[in-house]
């Protein structure tokens, strides 16, 4: 059996933490209700947002009870060693319960997007193999209830993480390749493209490696709990990635008059604004070659001139009926 710095050590860690991100998921809550007023109301979108936030709180306190019963109730007991809190058993479900909502939600935004069957199916169908992997993991974990033995838990431990984390990379790499299309040649727009690219990578990855390295520490370290010090964070990274993304959307369309609509994402429409100057631009119908589905690809134009006081538009001439939008 493992001493009680290499038990209870990365338990501690772990609920630290999952207790952390919680507070940045308050705040994350509060701010996506603050802005939800300025944009079109979506109830299911909504209520996924408080059902989350019920469950994470569900979950903080499960983290915070499963390391006060072996320190404190149990302290210097051998049943502190030998047996796992009892509110253990519910982290493997609970947190099952939190990712594969959010994963379905993304392969529905995918949908959207792509109208690839393909893509979605594999996202549900290992969005569904995580979440009865951890109802599994639950079972199997109040049926053995000793640290001793959570290395029969195996198969559903990998069935549940690994699972999980190919889902996310597939949500991420789609996200990936559909922002990449939305380039246009135009610089401000791009540089924004390219933002996002970066953060969909940062958050969606991060909770694939977190993942992996959960089910990595637990088989590679047996009759430890080091894999904890990931596993019970992991929950949080879920909810604050996809509330960081909703509330990073509604920034990008909300901070200024000024944008740029590239086509219909399915995410109420991909918008991009210039943080930079941009100078004014003229185009003829000849220099726009499609104007469809809500999509614009503008090619090469000549500047003609900036707007005073260091602020410039990009204005955008479609040549029909004489209409042009300033954006």
């Amino acid at each position: 059996m493992a001493g009680i710095d290499s038990l209870f050590g990365p338990m501690l860690i772990g609920v630290f933490l999952n207790t952390i991100l919680y507070g940045f998921l308050i705040l994350q809550t509060y701010t996506y209700y603050q802005t939800r007023k300025n944009h079109r109301h979506m109830p299911l979108l909504d209520y996924l947002v408080l059902y989350l936030l019920f469950m994470e709180t569900l979950n903080t306190g499960f983290d915070i009870a499963l390391i006060y019963e072996p320190l404190i109730l149990r302290y210097g007991t051998e049943e502190a060693v030998k047996f796992v809190p009892l509110m253990l058993i519910a982290d493997p479900i609970v947190m099952a319960l939190i990712s594969t909502p959010i994963q379905l939600f993304f392969a529905r935004r995918i949908y959207i997007m792509t109208k690839s069957k393909l893509i979605v199916a594999s996202i549900l169908f290992f969005a569904f193999c995580s979440l009865t992997g951890g109802i599994a993991a639950t079972i199997a974990t109040a049926v053995i209830r000793e640290f001793a033995r959570l290395q029969e838990l195996k198969g559903a431990i990998i069935t549940w993480l690994f699972s999980s984390a190919i889902a996310d990379i597939i949500i991420t790499t789609s996200l990936l390749m559909n922002l990449y299309r939305k380039k246009t040649g135009i610089k401000a727009t791009d540089d924004m493209v390219d933002k996002m690219m970066r953060f969909t990578l940062q958050t969606g990855l991060l909770t694939s490696i977190f993942a992996s390295l959960d089910v990595i520490l637990f088989l590679a370290i047996p009759g430890t709990a080091y894999n904890f010090a990931l596993d019970f964070p992991l929950s949080k990274l879920y909810t604050n990635s996809l509330l960081s993304s909703l509330n990073a959307r509604r920034e990008y369309q909300n901070g200024s008059k000024d944008f740029l609509s590239i086509g219909d994402t399915g995410l109420e429409s991909l918008r991009f604004r210039s943080l930079s100057t941009i100078q004014q631009v003229h185009l003829s119908p000849s220099t726009v070659p499609r104007f469809h589905q809500g999509t614009i690809d503008v090619q090469q134009a000549e500047p003609e001139s900036a707007s005073p006081g260091g602020r410039s538009d990009l204005k955008v001439d479609f040549g029909v009926h004489g209409g042009s939008t300033t954006v």
